[in-house]
């Protein structure tokens, strides 16, 4: 259950001011689940992984769509294809394929960031998910209409 967490306040701990979303929404926080996962497993490292995850529903099924914030960035040149993969990969296997993973992946940047960055993971192709850059009011829009 501590793995729970408000969009809100999931959007506030990753370093953005936030009260976009209904306070009724929630989030699945990665890094705690992983962070139990370890101690469960013994394990000493943790995996890498995204952000959050939220169920949404797609063509009559459930789908994970998997979400990492990076308001903290200067600058597009931070991203790292490896370090993406990396995120990725440790999410998908932390998470498992049931629900299925969402074919697209949600990277949120700054105003200033978010258009070079956008770009930037356009060129990525690992785990054959698509990567698309956007600012926390475009995510508000698309996950509204998703949820809808």
């Amino acid at each position: 259950k501590e793995c729970l967490i408000a969009f809100n306040d999931e959007i506030a701990k990753e370093g953005k001011r936030c009260n976009l979303f209904d306070s009724r929404w929630i989030a699945l926080d990665l890094d705690a689940v992983e962070i139990r996962s370890a101690q469960n497993e013994k394990r000493s490292e943790r995996r890498s992984t995204v952000d959050f995850t939220v169920g949404i529903e797609v063509e009559n099924s459930t789908k994970m769509l998997l979400v990492e914030c990076r308001f903290n960035y200067k600058s597009a040149k931070e991203v790292k294809e490896s370090e993406v993969a990396a995120k990725i990969t440790g999410s998908i296997n932390l998470l498992g394929q049931s629900p299925a993973i969402y074919k697209t992946v949600y990277f949120l940047f700054n105003d200033k960031v978010k258009p070079e960055a956008y770009r930037k993971l356009r060129e990525f192709k690992a785990n054959r998910k698509e990567y698309i850059a956007v600012n926390l009011n475009e995510f508000h829009n698309l996950i509204i209409i998703k949820a809808a």
